[in-house]
């Protein structure tokens, strides 16, 4: 096999799509000490087959049409699939590390390895490796590295093959389906499934002012929990939250587990192949050594827990001096709102059941986590979820422009105070995002949030069980809230809106937003009526629009569309309200589909004007898709799809009404004779009273020629020309004068459809170059029909009489004439003329 391999690992265990391209993958049991990135999630460890896939969803949003139907489609792209008998590997990082290092991992995995063979030689083959690379070609530099990397890849299935023991082999616990995926065990680093990962739109007063968060000290809403001799409340497994936070919503969360982070499936594959990594899932929360090399001394003033013994969670109000969320402006006052410990130095996690309960059945609910005190270097806070990726909703501190510092396993283990070798081997626990600290992945932190030198992250998730782990030798805290967000249901291409809303927040239309709990991607069998169908409906036509009637798109002259609503500012003296509507239907809300910002002082109706709206000449196209916004602030919904901290969003379809057209018609006839024809009018969409029917033209509506001066008559005479009438169904007459032919100068139709649409509305030809049937033949520029006809001329011929008689006697001849046509026959009452008219 070359040296200069080209990096893509084909394996028959799952392996995503890393972050660093020119980084060995490191297989089975080897991993080394990692001095680079780490990448760390939980996957779900099992000794059953493990079959992986990853959905890539393509989809953009295809046109809302009639009578053409479309089918989603969605990608299913296979990453790898294997069945492993005795262990399976979800996902390995792929990290930059040490030449070093990896030479003392090698070494070791290599021993390793082969003790293994020699203790348990029949499973030896339990995976079975093939690679290939491609892409990134390792330079000469790092021949030795690859040369390691080698010895390792050739020894993983070996090293994989171990024997059972007593250890179980995940700490993770099982539930009923229905609440949700377990901690997912394997790391999956990238493996989310909510794209916007980094919203950081809030500020600290919005948290202020919308962040729940849970109040410990409300015994009233606490159950379960035990009071120790110091007076503190503290947390044990059972220990129950509950409380009705807005009508009809209450939110639990239950502690179901109170194990540090080195029992959890993620330190479980961050350490995998690495016997002294110290995984064990039988820990439970102890007190550690304070500092590296200093015997424990009891009663030295600085209230550490005596190591080894258990370690008590507590709620306490937030520190005066060390919450750096108190100093940023998020100020809990007397609330009992921090997890900590009754003492110092500890090393504790606590898992939490969450959900919200409504109409009797319990939802994922929208958790928030901030460090609650201040986070050195050296010092671990780390949060897990079983939900949608951590989102990092806000940054906020007490010195503007600072921003927190993901914790290196340097960091964390150089100081005598933090995670020092004696006790913990750091590159398990640093985040392998040292950009980000883990946003958009299941695993966050550890990170510095010091005050005056960096800023707190404020993270949300929807989640069913979350993780909160705390590794400091001083005092450390995690605050622990919620929040109720409605959220827009268009389909995924026009992006998602959300509002965090509390019981008096504003709102559209006459029912107030209920809790949106579903943010998996919109099918599109609900693309834009998931919310009215889920649980209680606060959307729907009837009680948004001003009038309780279907929002409708007239083909307009003036180029301009009046959404008319009702909002609510719920108390408040003012509100804003924004609109879009898709009017190009290209699958998003376009900066110049936007209404103007309103504001509103009074509730009630309102009416949002969108200027420039284009016409809608697609017949094929059925509706539009639309979004409405409000908030207390105008910032908040400036763009479709920022994170407003109140209000609500509402995402419908606007029905377009297509207007009726006519057509061109022309006869031709013979000078005199009577020309007859039927008008064809033809109407397009469905009915505005019922979606299901197809629009056609209104029978009892008679057709009508337009005059002039725009007055619509059933005869009309042209001067010159001849006489028009049509019957009430469109069939016209045209008699012409007997002296005229060529063709006349037409006349124009007008029908109406059953929506009460005329034909009489212009295109805008110059824009979507749809030509108008009607070019001024009356002055005017529509689209009514319009008949012309031509009177072809009919010319008689005569035959000259002859005679012959002797001078001065009388002779009598008669000339004959003969008709132009035979449909036109001569008119023998006229007498015959000389050319002079006269007749002697």
């Amino acid at each position: 096999m070359s040296r200069r391999k080209k990096l893509e690992s084909k394996q028959r265990f799952t392996i995503k799509k890393f972050k660093i391209g020119a980084a060995s993958v490191l297989i089975g049991t080897v991993f080394a000490v990692f001095a680079g990135n780490v990448q760390a999630d939980e996957s779900v460890s099992s000794s059953d087959s493990v079959t992986t896939y990853s959905t890539v969803d393509n989809t953009n949003l295809s046109n809302i049409v009639e009578p053409v139907e479309e089918e989603k489609s969605t990608n299913l792209s296979i990453i790898e699939e294997n069945s492993v008998e005795k262990s399976s590997l979800e996902e390995v990082p792929n990290n930059l590390v040490l030449e070093n290092e990896i030479k003392e991992v090698a070494e070791e995995e290599i021993v390793f390895s082969k003790q293994l063979e020699q203790n348990n030689p029949e499973n030896n083959n339990d995976l079975e490796i093939e690679e290939t690379f491609t892409n990134t070609e390792i330079g000469e530099e790092n021949s030795e590295l690859e040369t390691v990397e080698e010895k390792i890849t050739e020894n993983v299935t070996k090293s994989q093959s171990v024997q059972k023991n007593d250890v179980p082999t995940t700490s993770a616990m099982e539930r009923p389906s229905n609440e949700g995926d377990k901690i997912p065990s394997g790391i999956q680093f990238r493996n989310g499934n909510n794209a916007a990962s980094q919203t950081d739109q809030l500020t600290a007063q919005d948290i202020q002012e919308q962040v729940t968060w849970v109040d410990f000290g409300d015994t009233n809403s606490l159950k379960n929990y035990k009071t120790l001799p110091s007076g503190d409340i503290a947390l044990q497994v059972g220990t129950v939250y509950e409380k009705e936070i807005v009508p009809g919503y209450t939110f639990v969360a239950e502690v179901i587990g109170l194990k540090p982070f080195m029992s959890t499936d993620v330190y479980k594959e961050r350490s995998i192949g690495d016997p002294t990594g110290g995984y064990d899932p039988t820990l439970t929360n102890k007190y550690r050594q304070a500092i590296q090399g200093t015997p424990y001394q009891p009663g030295n003033g600085f209230n550490n827990g005596e190591p080894g013994t258990t370690a008590e969670i507590v709620v306490r109000k937030q520190d005066q001096n060390w919450s750096h969320l108190l100093k940023a402006g998020v100020n809990a006052g007397d609330k009992k709102v921090v997890l900590t410990t009754e003492k110092t130095s500890a090393d504790v996690g606590i898992q939490w059941k969450v959900f919200a309960r409504y109409q009797g059945n319990e939802y994922p609910v929208d958790i928030i986590v901030a460090d609650a005190e201040e986070s050195k270097g050296y010092e671990a806070i780390i949060f897990t979820t079983n939900g949608s990726d951590w989102e990092k909703i806000a940054d906020v501190s007490n010195t503007a422009g600072n921003h927190y510092s993901p914790s290196t396993a340097s960091d964390l283990s150089s100081d005598n105070r933090g995670l020092f070798p004696d006790l913990y081997k750091a590159q398990y626990w640093q985040n392998g995002d040292i950009t980000d600290g883990g946003i958009g992945t299941k695993v966050f932190g550890p990170v510095a949030t010091s005050i005056g030198q960096h800023s707190v992250p404020i993270l949300k998730t929807k989640a069913t069980e979350v993780g909160i782990y705390i590794n400091s030798s001083g005092a450390q805290g995690v605050q622990f809230g919620f929040i109720f967000s409605d959220i827009s249901d268009a389909p995924d291409s026009y992006g998602t809106a959300e509002h965090i809303f509390t019981a008096d927040t504003p709102y559209l239309g006459t029912v107030r937003p209920d809790y949106d709990h579903d943010r998996t991607p919109v099918p599109a069998n609900e693309a834009w009526i998931r919310d009215d169908n889920a649980d209680a409906p606060d959307e729907g036509v009837s009680q948004l629009s001003a009038d309780g009637n279907s929002f409708v798109i007239h083909e307009a002259d003036n180029q301009q569309y009046t959404l008319s609503i009702k909002a609510n500012r719920s108390g408040h003296a003012k509100a804003f309200v924004k609109g879009w509507v898709d009017f190009n239907n290209n699958g998003k809300f376009d900066t110049n589909e936007a209404s103007a910002m309103t504001e509103i002082t009074a509730d009630g109706a309102l009416d949002l004007v969108f200027q420039n709206s284009p016409q809608i000449i697609d017949t094929n196209i059925a509706a539009l898709g639309a979004r409405v916004r409000i908030a207390l602030k105008e910032e908040d919904i400036e763009t479709p799809t920022k994170l407003a901290s109140s209000g609500e969003v509402e995402d419908f379809l606007i029905q377009i009404i297509h207007p009726p057209r006519g057509e061109r018609k022309e006869t031709t006839g013979l000078q005199g004779k009577n020309q007859t024809t039927q008008i064809n009018f033809t109407a397009y969409g469905k009915l505005k009273t019922d979606l299901n029917s197809l629009n056609t033209i209104d029978s009892t509506v008679a057709v009508k020629i337009v005059k002039s001066d725009g007055t619509l008559v059933s005869t009309y005479t042209e001067t010159g020309e001849g006489t028009y009438t049509v019957a009430s169904n469109g069939t016209v007459t045209f008699t012409p004068i007997p002296s005229f032919h060529g063709t006349a100068k037409g006349i124009v139709l007008r029908a109406t459809d059953k929506n009460g649409v005329t034909t009489g509305w212009t295109s805008n030809t110059a824009l979507n170059g749809l030509d108008n049937i009607n070019d001024n033949i009356n002055g005017f520029v529509t689209m009514d029909a319009v008949y012309i006809p031509t009177v072809t001329a009919v010319t008689p011929t005569g035959t000259d009489a002859v005679s012959t008689g002797p001078q001065g006697q009388v002779q009598t001849g008669k000339p004959t004439f003969t008709g132009g046509d035979v449909a036109v026959p001569m008119d023998d009452t006229v007498a015959a003329t000389f050319d002079d008219g006269t007749t002697s």
